[in-house]
């Protein structure tokens, strides 16, 4: 079988991309989005037609812009570089949620002319991490809250002991004068 007849035509391709349960963007070289797939809608909840002509970056959560504004520069002028990036995307509703995603640069590609990005929603996984993060925090406080505690009861224990000591001996010593007098 030829290259030619299994690559994928326009409308295989175009079924492989909309029935995605990832979202596909195509930008524009200044960050303006030129293209978004019809699983956009799934993933933010915006229709792709919706998107198309606004900037990648009015989208992004304002404490990650930064970071996804560098990985769009850093690959602006790489022909076919890709950088794999996680951050907070602002849904149609208002609330954001986290995606991780691959950017590639495919701009000197007359075909597609635009860097692509490749995204999905990540929340539930990066709520799953935080928890456990929190559940090995507290782990750890627990462990250094008992280790302390035991340091102290050490300390309590031997600083009741000694004069227990000396009060049980005096009293042994009592008994045994009143036994012989």
């Amino acid at each position: 079988m030829s290259i030619e007849a299994v690559r994928p035509s326009e409308p295989q391709f175009r079924a492989l991309i909309e029935h995605s349960t990832d979202a596909l963007a195509l930008l524009a070289r200044d960050g303006s989005i030129a293209y978004a797939s019809p699983s956009m809608g799934g993933v933010t909840g915006y229709e792709a037609g919706e998107l198309e002509g606004m900037h990648g970056l009015s989208l992004v959560h304002p404490d990650d812009q930064e970071q996804v504004q560098a990985a769009l520069t850093s690959i602006r002028n790489q022909p076919g570089a890709s950088i794999k990036i996680t951050y907070r995307l602002r849904l149609r509703e208002g609330t954001f949620r986290w995606m991780e995603g691959t950017i590639s640069n495919w701009l000197a590609d007359p075909a597609i002319g635009a860097m692509v990005a490749n995204y999905r929603d990540i929340t539930t996984y990066e709520h799953i991490v935080q928890e456990r993060e929190e559940a090995r925090a507290n782990a750890l406080a627990a462990r250094e809250a008992t280790r302390r505690m035991d340091e102290f009861i050490g300390i309590a224990s031997h600083e009741l002991k000694t004069p227990l000591t000396s009060i049980k001996g005096n009293l042994q010593l009592a008994r045994r004068r009143v036994a012989m007098a």
